[in-house]
């Protein structure tokens, strides 16, 4: 950001220069023009600069997640975020609320592991819009579990994301994860975004390969 800044002074400063400040109605014109065309350039770097910066905060959300290094994914939060990702539970606000999860998260994966349950996630590309200080993103998520002796699980869902820039860096305000389908012998193995029925109770229709879960 300072970059940009520092190169549209330059810019002014030469236009300026060029022109001169005492011109012709038309080279006040033509400064005009090139003033809110260089405004609509920076823009669109503060845009690109800050969709860059928020697949960063993404990645690294992901990357905590997947490999489990849950103590810190707090910071990656607004001071008022919004942790939605389990069906069976209320979101999540706060800090401190949302550290807990992690936490809870954390023991859950710690467990299953030591029982020879894990998943694979692949994550697919995002779509991030920018809207001054805050965003969007909206992001495909595909689950491959482990399910003891039940053989496999595959679960499709989707995660959206809102960010608000807070002193200068971006944090992520809401993340929510919505379930599509979940197929496999039983119910899949404990995890973010996975667990049994929805917060009424109610479960997706049942397919000839187990339970298809979806949020409701």
């Amino acid at each position: 950001m300072r970059n940009t800044v520092i190169i549209i002074s330059i810019l002014i400063a030469c236009m300026f220069t060029l022109f001169g400040c005492g011109g012709s109605p038309g080279d006040s014109a033509k400064i005009k023009e090139i003033t809110e065309q260089m405004e609509v350039m920076r823009k669109q770097l503060d845009d690109v600069q800050a969709v860059a910066e928020i697949e960063r905060l993404q990645t690294q959300y992901l990357d905590y997640v997947i490999y489990n290094k849950l103590d810190d994914v707090w910071t990656l939060f607004s001071e008022d975020g919004v942790l939605d990702v389990f069906q069976e539970k209320e979101p999540a606000k706060g800090a401190e609320e949302i550290t807990a999860i992690f936490q809870e998260r954390k023991a859950m994966v710690e467990e299953n592991s030591k029982q020879g349950r894990h998943a694979i996630m692949f994550d697919g590309s995002p779509i991030i819009t920018v809207d001054g200080d805050t965003a969007k993103s909206r992001f495909l998520l595909f689950n491959i579990m482990s399910m003891d002796s039940q053989g496999l699980g595959v679960q499709q869902g989707y995660y959206e994301m809102e960010f608000v820039k807070e002193k200068g860096e971006w944090k992520i305000s809401l993340l929510k994860y919505t379930r599509e389908f979940s197929i496999g012998a039983g119910n899949p193995s404990p995890g973010m975004g996975q667990g049994g029925a929805g917060r009424d109770g109610s479960r997706g229709p049942v397919s000839s390969a187990g339970p298809v879960e979806a949020n409701q």
